[in-house]
């Protein structure tokens, strides 16, 4: 996975059939995350491969909340 700016564009241009020029001119990087964040997503179980898996941080439970203000804060 490529974490990129142009990789979180590319990605949300194609999830939601926008043009690139929509998503630089009309919507914030938070909105975008914020829209990334209720794509369905597929959590594949451990094939066997060694690793971390990724920790899923559910935004819509209020427990969370701490969590997901960190999150943000990591990424300015």
């Amino acid at each position: 996975m490529n974490d990129s700016i142009w990789a979180v564009i590319g990605g949300f241009a194609k999830g939601y059939n926008l043009t690139f020029d929509y998503v630089l001119h009309n919507i914030s990087y938070t909105n975008m995350i914020m829209y990334g964040a209720i794509l369905p997503t597929y959590n594949k179980k451990n094939d066997g491969k060694k690793g971390e898996e990724q920790k899923v941080i559910k935004a819509d439970d209020p427990r969370n909340k701490e969590e997901v203000r960190k999150f943000f804060e990591t990424c300015d």
